[in-house]
């Protein structure tokens, strides 16, 4: 049992005391009650406030047994809310009852388990219920009573040996629910169940419970005010219903739809209706008539013949007449609104102004019509609602366009907007009979119209006119405004006003002929003149919406396609201002693009026939030199063809041929073939890097050593004897070109031909503009890669070949590099036609099916140990450098103090390389594993094993001479090529190593990547990945190449997680830019990275 001290610990000492001085005074406690459940024992009373019994609190206490201890309490106070712990009035319920137990309701002094009270209540009155109502149901009567327009009713029970009224609903509601045993005399007494009732009887009782409970829900707060203050002044507080049911109009339909089309009492207590009836439900829709009366002194009357009485809910009715209770259908229903709120109102006359008789007519009248009996005035027919129709006036004379628009009701218009002499808008109302309009029209669409001015008022201004010279006006309203208009209505015009728009698109023709070495370009466009054309153009080219002509008509260009006369005057860098000034001449190599691009232009015959010359070339034309007919392969044969070719029409070519593919032997062909145009007076100039000098006197020798060929090397007086003297070739390394450019360019050269061009793809260098000083009367590039990164090498090789072909840089930049780098494929479509016919490109796989096959593999080779962490350790280093200059350069604030310029990030990018390759190219002192070295010895172990020879490429010549250390100490021979080998000693040592038994031969990338042939190799190993995979490629074909009888195996050597891994997938993506042009894959330069590049490398 719970004890005072127990409780004193629940609560503050304060409290505690002032709950003993209420427990002291029973008077302040009432309905003390116990309750047992299980182990607990619940307390419960009202307890007074301090200020006395106006004041009383509800307060309960839950006590459990087993534990002795407070489980739970609440009260109505306002402590109990502000406060933790027991209020004073929880702990004086809890000191009460230990005080005197017996003093509380339902205190037992020994107890036992017992079944809750509820279950226990349920059961008996299921027992009763089961054992007393016997087999005969009781059902349920009911009346309607209507006056003064509320609905009520009342019930009467019947049972098989009589029936009752119902004295109190309220009563009745609740003995269902209690399940109580009623006795209303001696004919009927049943326990108030459902089961005791019928059908009908079920359904009522329902009902009843239903708007009892509904009414006492909205008394709660009353009732509770009330308490204790007996239950007469309980229900008048409430509301609680007696005999009577007040009812709403819902529960009247719902009350009505449970008689199922029985006939029901009826009595009426105003003279609505007779006093008292049976009515009988008919599903039906009633005739109520209604008249509308013309007042003499203006305006409408709605009669009020009779007294409508109805319930309606939503789309629901039920309409009395007579003893016909009409069950209305939902669109009858929708008049129940005008009934109570205007036909059931309390005004003493119903009145219509004419005024708003419109607004009536539109809003209220159609519901009347479709429901009622209406009868009303033949005028009224004039005031019903007719949609508005809108109609707009264009005309136009000298100095303005102006616009009148309108808005017609029926037979009624009235002008909304009109301009006016003082160039003021404004509108009045005319009506088609009558220059003023009448009342009797319909109601008038406000928005319809606010929408029509407001458009009017957007394009015209206020004035309704546009003068004439305001050209962009004109064009919104003709281009986009008359649509506008005529999706709200109907739009006329006069003939002035056509005549602003023509329909008639010019037809651009455009003709062509050659004369001399130019083109004449000759467009016109029916009867427009060339200053027309090009203002036409030039509106074309601004992206307007319409061009106006001189006579001030107005040519819409939205569906005219002016965009090949456009490319064509961009692509030529023809201006407008040169369209209007005449004919307008192109050089003569303009033409394979002109008649590739513009295929309905009319050609005379002096243009077919340049065409034809060399689209028809005859192969039989050109011979091949006899000591070279059998040697040339049939692909060389064309491209010797082509080459000739282009020499006849005095044109410069590409010669793209993928690497191995002898481009040397076809221009060598070349040359030979045309004794009359080299000679001592005019000799050809070969350039090509240092490392292929003597690679190209050599190949002279063996395919034409009729032609005298000297390599201009040597001292510069060697070089200067050399230059005097009469040979018929000359070959010089690129450097030597750009020392010697100012004795060179005095000379006078029949062919200048640039071999491995790709070294002049930077057009701002000193060798590339000193190469591009050296007049030749013919000039060819051979490259197999015209473009490795930027659209830029292109364009430089051309400016080299044909000067002016492609434009200045920055027009070229303007006209395709931008847009081709934002993809725009029709812009590299339209580049590839410019340059196409001067380049000519064949793969190995296409030529050279019987070539054997290359076969490419990736050998991923981890980083392990000591080499792994100081790589990392670097990575993270550089990778946080770059990430602070970004942010930096985000904020604009950079710290110049740390910022690492360019050439440092990429020194560092190449010490991590190295670091990836071999830490010892880095760190002096280190002597751990290297994980690459152990890889590329075992390839070329296995090799050797096979018979076979390798070539191993590194960019690194240090670490071409590790590799040497471990060969050396594997008894292996090899040879070495770096840029320290002397040019001649590299031809011997290449030839050696076709013949002899050496099987390995190691080369430094840059000196040994081009112009070598090495087939006497089939194995090739990348010891590193160089940033432009174009020179990875030309590396490797030095083994896979013409006269290569072995497939290439191709060994890429990369260290797994690193910067070497990242570079192969940047190349990758950096693959499509050249093939968009030429053809050919694109590659990727230690330059041209970006920052957000670097920092992608260094992440993954």
């Amino acid at each position: 049992m719970i004890t005072e001290h127990d409780l004193a610990r629940e609560c503050d000492t304060r409290t505690y005391q002032r709950a003993r001085q209420i427990a002291a005074h029973g008077k302040n406690m009432l309905t003390k009650q116990v309750r047992y459940q299980n182990d607990e024992t619940t307390l419960s009373a009202f307890v007074a406030a301090s200020s006395g019994w106006n004041d009383r609190y509800r307060t309960s206490v839950v006590i459990g047994e087993h534990a002795d201890a407070v489980v739970d309490f609440s009260c109505t106070c306002p402590a109990f809310l502000k406060y933790d712990g027991m209020c004073k009035h929880t702990v004086a319920l809890a000191l009460s009852y230990l005080e005197d137990p017996a003093g509380f309701m339902g205190y037992k002094e020994h107890r036992s388990p017992e079944t809750s009270p509820s279950i226990a209540a349920f059961m008996r009155r299921a027992e009763r219920a089961s054992g007393e109502n016997g087999d005969v149901p009781v059902t349920i009567d009911f009346e309607l009573t209507y006056g003064f327009e509320n609905w009520s009713a009342h019930f009467k029970l019947r049972g098989p040996r009589g029936s009752y009224v119902m004295k109190n609903t309220s009563d009745f509601a609740h003995a269902l629910r209690q399940g109580a045993h009623v006795s209303y005399g001696k004919k009927l007494s049943f326990t108030h169940v459902l089961s005791a009732f019928d059908g009908k009887g079920k359904a009522l009782a329902g009902f009843i419970e239903r708007a009892v409970s509904a009414r006492e829900r909205g008394g709660e707060a009353a009732s509770w005010r009330s308490f204790a203050q007996g239950a007469a002044r309980r229900a008048r507080a409430t509301g609680a219903p007696g005999r009577d049911l007040d009812l709403t109009d819902a529960e009247v339909i719902e009350l009505v739809d449970l008689a199922d089309h029985d006939p029901i009492d009826f009595s009426c207590t105003d003279a609505s209706a007779r006093t008292r009836m049976k009515i009988h439900v008919v599903d039906a829709d009633p005739r109520i008539p209604l008249r509308i009366l013309r007042e003499e002194q203006g305006g409408y009357v709605i009669a009020r013949d009779e007294t409508i009485v109805f319930a309606a809910d939503a789309d629901r009715m039920y309409v009395l007449q007579d003893d016909m209770l009409f069950k209305c259908s939902p669109s009858f229903a929708r008049c129940a609104g005008f009934l109570r709120d205007v036909y059931r109102s309390g005004d003493d006359k119903l009145f219509v102004t004419a005024a708003d008789m419109p607004l009536f007519c539109a809003t209220v009248l159609p519901v009347l019509e479709e429901t009622m009996a209406l009868d009303t005035p033949p005028e009224i027919e004039f005031m019903k609602p007719t949609p508005g129709a809108l109609e707009f006036y264009f005309d136009r004379d000298d100095d303005r366009v102006e616009v009148r628009a309108c808005v017609r009701y029926g037979k009624s218009t009235f002008t909304l907007v009109e301009p006016r002499s003082d160039g003021v808008a404004d509108g009045e109302a005319k009506d088609d009979d009558a220059n003023n309009a009448t009342e009797l029209a319909p109601l008038r669409d406000e928005v319809l119209e606010n929408r029509a001015c407001e458009l009017v008022f957007s394009l015209f201004g206020l004035e309704a006119v546009i003068p004439i010279n305001e050209e962009e006006a004109l064009a919104d309203l003709l281009f986009g405004g008359l649509a506008r208009f005529r999706s709200l209505g109907e739009v006329f015009t006069t003939p002035a006003f056509d005549r602003l728009v023509t329909d008639r698109k010019p037809r651009v023709q455009i003709g062509l002929s050659i004369a001399g070495n130019l083109i004449d370009l000759d467009v016109s466009a029916g009867d427009l003149d060339r200053d027309e054309l090009a203002a036409l153009l030039a509106s074309y080219r601004k992206r307007k919406r319409y061009h106006r002509l001189k006579t001030g008509v107005f040519l819409s260009l939205e569906d005219y396609d002016l965009s090949q006369l456009d490319h064509l005057l961009d692509d030529l860098d023809v201006s407008p201002r040169e369209l209007a000034s005449g004919s307008v001449e192109v050089p003569v190599y303009r033409a394979f693009y002109l008649d590739r691009e513009f295929s309905e232009a009319h050609r005379d015959r002096s243009f077919t026939d340049y065409i034809d010359r060399f689209h028809a070339v005859d192969a039989d034309s050109f011979t091949v030199p006899p000591s070279l007919a059998g040697v040339l392969r049939p692909y060389q044969r064309e491209g010797f063809t082509w080459l000739s070719t282009l020499t006849e029409l005095d044109f410069g070519g590409i010669l793209a041929d993928e690497m191995g593919l002898g481009k040397s032997l076809q221009l060598i062909s070349l040359l030979l073939s045309r004794p009359e145009d080299i000679g001592p007076e005019s000799p050809a100039l070969i350039i090509c890097p240092a490392s292929l000098v003597y690679n190209w006197v050599a190949e002279f020798a063996t395919f034409a050593p009729a032609l005298d060929v000297v390599a201009l090397e040597g001292g510069k007086a060697d070089r200067a004897r050399i230059r005097r003297e009469s040979h018929d070739v000359l070959v010089a390394s690129y450097d030597l070109a750009r020392v010697d450019v100012e004795s060179l360019e005095r000379m006078r050269f029949s062919f200048c031909v640039l071999d491995e061009a790709q070294y002049i793809k930077n057009h701002a260098t000193l060798t590339t503009r000193a190469i591009k000083r050296i007049r030749a009367e013919r000039r060819f590039a051979l490259t197999g890669t015209p473009m490795e990164n930027r659209l830029s090498e292109i364009w430089s090789i051309f400016d080299f070949l044909m000067p002016g072909f492609l434009g200045s840089y920055a027009r070229f930049r303007e006209r395709f590099e931008l847009g081709i780098l934002g993809g725009d494929e029709e812009l590299a479509r339209r580049l590839r036609s410019l340059v196409g016919p001067f380049i000519l490109r064949r793969s190995k796989s296409a030529v050279l099916p019987e070539l054997p096959e290359k076969l490419d593999s990736v050998v991923y080779v981890p980083l392990v140990g000591e080499q792994s962490a100081l790589y990392h350790a670097a990575e993270q280093r550089l990778r946080e450098d770059l990430n602070v200059q970004k942010k930096n350069s985000a904020k604009r604030t950079p710290d110049r103090a740390l910022q690492k310029t360019r050439i440092e990030v990429l020194a560092e990018l190449t010490r991590l390389r190295q670091i990836a390759l071999d830490p010892s190219l880095t760190f002096e002192n280190y002597d751990g594993p290297v994980a690459k070295t152990a890889a590329i010895v075992d390839l070329v172990s296995q090799t050797c094993d096979a018979g076979g020879k390798a070539l191993v490429f590194s960019q690194f010549t240090s670490y071409l001479a590790t590799i040497a250390d471990e060969l050396d100490r594997q008894g292996i021979a090899y040879y070495t090529i770096t840029g320290a080998t002397p040019k001649k000693a590299r031809i011997d040592l290449v030839n050696a190593f076709n013949v002899d038994d050496v099987p390995i031969f190691l080369i430094s990338l840059k000196a040994g990547g081009t112009g070598l042939n090495l087939t006497g190799a089939s194995t090739v190993i990348h010891a590193d990945p160089w940033w432009n995979a174009a020179a990875t490629d030309q590396a490797t074909d030095r083994a896979h190449r013409i006269g290569q009888t072995e497939p290439v195996n191709v060994y890429k050597i990369i260290a797994k997680g690193t910067i070497e891994e990242r570079i192969l997938r940047l190349q990758e993506a950096k693959s499509d830019l050249a093939a968009s042009v030429v053809g050919d894959e694109g590659a990727l330069t230690l330059a041209s990275l970006t920052r957000e590049e670097l920092i992608e490398l260094l992440e993954g």
